[in-house]
């Protein structure tokens, strides 16, 4: 089937919400105005690029009488057509449609056409995938703060209130304003309580926040009546101090106290300074609140709607995911009212935290609350993606389960965060053809089959493998946020190549995920195959042209492409790449493309159990006696103190299997002798490389991927 000449839609959707799910777009074609000369679309990682960047797509539209001029209120498409517009390309192949690029106008440069006709206008238009737009992006909301908000209460105060607030942010069913007074210092950070971005510390033992909670009804006969929360620390609790006082509007309680120290909790009705109702509970186990942040509830309920309303208390302490709650007070009466205001004191003590105080009527406050408070450490990385991408309206395709779990979420931009989550899981961030986030696990990379599989003809000029030292690192140290470090070098790498040191903080969820971290990043970095900074393709041609299903089937960044049948003196048994990275130049009579790329052989892990990809290597042999080029048999010497070969006779369904020697690939069809040295019968060049080998020649396990 003829490619060209090929046929491009470009289409613009004025006035579209960009930060809309791209299917609600509304699309209109410009392709007429459409310069010829090219488009040339930029997904990906660059050559010399650590991470992806926005994808990018570059066209001139022609533009008589102004058309395309921004901002010109005599052109068709004012006001829609603007920096903002979404823009998407598309190519005809085979009957269908595929879309190449959909972004959002970021730039757009008006001036006198090329050719310098007279009174001939055009405009260079520049635009961007999704990631320009949240690369200027500000700090999602807290993990608390977000939750929290989603919840109907009475009264919240988040207490993220900045340095030099005078009295804390109230959200309640009225307006409502909190005071603070005695000396209390809003904007404190603290890393004990990863699920906020500040708290309020009071500096004093007479200071106090105190936040109203009016427009509550009067529940005589609901099962959970009320519950306030608050999380806090505090310096010190060696003797009962107040911690948080609760006003009611009667009949049968007026206030409630809760009182704590380091051994225990309580919280005690009173009507006119008489009690009327007390629960407490030692702290669980592990759970100090001069050590740490602590959550605390105070719940009234009526359970099964007994004649007596019930106080109980319930805490948590911040790190752990379970709720502890006291055995329940009883309180003469049902028609408690409702709470009016709370007040947060200091406990007797100066450095008493609090932060995201609320009260909720008739209902429980979300299970998810410890989960927030600790930035939903533990959580999974596709899981964190999927929810802060939802959380912030941006469209992003399914990721799934990373197998990475994170450590608290960064108080930082969905971009940010976003990148923490690449960083940690080793993933890849980009856009989607249809413009939405992506993201592609580590796993998914894990022994991909073929995705592209080319041949050498098929090749446009100009490929140029690269030994080089870009990617190099065989000494790495990562740490945690706040916690430990652990060092990987691969000291042999070291020994021929010097030492590449390198360091990362990266945001695991527990030291002992450092040293995996460290050593998966050493893998990666003392890869010893050449790599393709570009592999070019040219879809006119005839030969380039079959491969264009494969190209066209799905999205290609992360893919696995091969090429087979390459010159000698290009590769050593074919090319093995996967595609980090490309740019596309479409036009009427052009379909070029260049294919950023990097070694796949790092992504071919150990499976348990798979024939090819579960064995296990000695962990260090070599020739005991040199190899003649034609040899067909070896002898073999494992190192001491390691466990030799199998042999044919042991485990006869494990041959044949592949080997490397000197960059030669031989496949083993039978072991013999059970000592350290071993005779071995072969099949030679299976690369083919063939050589003579000398003795000492390193001897270790080789991937041949079996053919369809």
């Amino acid at each position: 089937m003829a490619v060209f000449p090929l046929l491009l839609r470009v289409q613009i959707a004025p006035g579209a919400d960009v930060a809309a799910d791209p299917d609600e777009w509304v699309w209109q074609d410009i392709t007429q105005w459409v310069r010829a000369g090219g488009i040339r679309i930029t997904r990906g990682r660059t050559d010399e690029g650590a991470t992806t960047g926005p994808s990018s797509c570059a066209l001139v539209l022609k533009s008589p009488d102004g058309r395309w001029l921004p901002l010109n209120p005599l052109a068709p498409e004012y006001p829609g057509w603007r920096r903002g517009c979404p823009l998407r390309v598309q190519v005809s192949h085979a009957g269908t449609w595929w879309t190449r690029f959909t972004g959002i106008v970021g730039e757009l440069e008006p001036g006198l056409a090329s050719d310098r006709a007279h009174d001939t206008y055009e405009v260079d238009v520049l635009a961007f995938g999704v990631l320009q737009r949240l690369g200027r992006g500000s700090a999602v909301r807290s993990p608390l703060l977000r939750l929290m908000t989603g919840t109907q209460w009475q009264a919240y105060a988040p207490l993220e209130d900045g340095p030099g607030t005078t009295g804390p942010t109230v959200y309640a069913t009225k307006p409502t304003a909190g005071r603070a007074t005695g000396g209390v210092t809003f904007g404190a950070r603290d890393e004990g309580l990863p699920g906020s971005s500040s708290v309020a510390r009071l500096e004093s033992t007479s200071a106090r926040i105190t936040v109203p909670a009016a427009g509550g009804v009067f529940v005589v006969s609901d099962t959970v009546i009320a519950t306030a929360q608050v999380y806090m620390t505090s310096p010190q609790l060696d003797a009962e101090a107040d911690l948080t006082t609760l006003t009611l509007s009667g009949p049968v309680v007026d206030r409630i106290v809760v009182r704590a120290s380091k051994a225990l909790i309580r919280a005690t009705a009173y009507l006119e300074e008489t009690q009327v109702g007390t629960t407490s509970m030692s702290w669980p186990l592990g759970v100090d609140p001069t050590a740490g942040w602590v959550g605390v509830q105070v719940s009234l309920t009526r359970p099964g709607l007994v004649p007596n309303t019930q106080i109980s208390v319930r805490v948590h302490p911040v790190g752990s995911l379970v709720w502890t709650t006291s055995s329940a007070g009883s309180i003469t009466g049902s028609s408690v009212g409702y709470i009016t205001g709370i007040t947060l004191l200091a406990a007797g003590v100066q450095g008493t935290s609090f932060s995201h105080l609320g009260v909720v009527l008739s209902g429980a406050l979300p299970e998810d609350t410890a989960w927030a408070a600790s930035g939903y450490a533990g959580e999974d990385a596709g899981a964190r993606l999927e929810r802060v991408a939802a959380d912030e309206s941006v469209p992003l395709l399914p990721v799934g389960v990373a197998g990475t779990l994170m450590g608290p979420q960064p108080l930082a931009s969905l971009l940010d965060i976003a990148r923490d989550v690449e960083a940690t899981d080793g993933g890849i961030l980009y856009e989607s053809l249809d413009g939405r986030m992506a993201y592609l696990p580590r796993v998914a990379r894990y022994n991909r089959p073929a995705d592209l599989p080319l041949t050498y003809s098929q090749l446009a000029p100009g490929l140029a493998p690269t030994d080089d030292d870009l990617d190099t690192s065989n000494d790495w140290t990562v740490s945690r946020p706040g916690g430990g470090s652990e060092r990987v070098a691969d000291e042999e790498h070291v020994a021929q190549y010097g030492r590449y040191e390198q360091s990362a903080t990266v945001n695991v969820a527990s030291d002992d995920d450092t040293r995996a971290q460290a050593g998966w990043r050493v893998h990666l970095g003392t890869v010893s195959d050449l790599r393709y900074p570009q592999i070019a393709l040219n879809f006119g041609r005839e030969a380039a042209a079959a491969a264009l299903p494969a190209w066209l089937a799905a999205d290609r960044i992360g893919a696995r492409t091969t090429v087979s049948r390459v010159a000698a003196g290009l590769a050593v048994g074919g090319i093995d790449q996967h595609i980090e990275g490309y740019t596309e130049v479409l036009d009427r009579y052009m379909w070029d493309v260049r294919l950023v790329c990097a070694p796949a052989g790092p992504w071919r892990v150990w499976v348990i159990g798979d024939q090819v990809l579960g064995r296990l290597d000695t962990g260090g042999s070599g020739l005991a006696v040199a190899a003649g080029e034609s040899d067909a048999s070896l002898v073999v010497v494992t190192d001491p103190g390691l466990r030799r070969w199998i042999t044919s006779a042991e485990r006869p369904g494990d041959f044949p299997f592949h080997v490397q020697m000197g960059g030669e690939v031989v496949q083993v069809t039978d072991i013999s002798g059970t000592s350290g040295t071993q005779t071995w019968s072969v099949v030679r060049a299976v690369n083919g490389v063939s050589k003579s080998h000398p003795a000492g020649t390193r001897v270790g396990l080789a991937y041949v991927e079996a053919q369809p």
